[in-house]
């Protein structure tokens, strides 16, 4: 399988642990965003990252979907098989994104700020 992903992308990130964890063999395509290379934008309408490209040839995109994905690959080696469970782990993740994307959030908008008042002070 080919992950297309680029080392600052948490997201890309997540895909690699999980399938580091899983034991599964990924061959990391650092991509560009930025330049819409081919094949990305060939394998994702969206030309986002991450996206996986199956041995069948067949691409998924979204941190998510390629998750569950590897899930189904491994016959449930990622998340819990108990529906109640795997709800816990659901939204437990759904939290742990929004706290982290509020966390960047901050972080950026008061680097933005600091810059803002360094560039003034000339």
């Amino acid at each position: 399988m080919k992950l297309l992903c680029s080392p600052a992308s948490p997201y890309s990130n997540k895909v690699r642990m999980a399938a580091h964890f899983l034991g599964l063999e990924l061959n990391a395509i650092r991509v560009d965003t930025n330049t819409g290379p081919a094949i990305l934008v060939d394998n994702n309408p969206l030309g986002k990252i991450p996206t996986l490209l199956t041995d069948d040839e067949v691409s998924i995109y979204d941190s998510v979907a390629i998750m569950h994905y590897f899930d189904r690959l491994t016959k449930g080696g990622l998340y819990p098989s108990k529906k109640g469970k795997r709800t816990d782990v659901e939204t437990s993740r759904r939290s742990a994104t929004a706290s982290a994307i509020a966390c960047w959030r901050s972080s950026t908008s008061g680097a933005s700020a600091t810059r803002k008042r360094s560039i003034s002070r000339g």
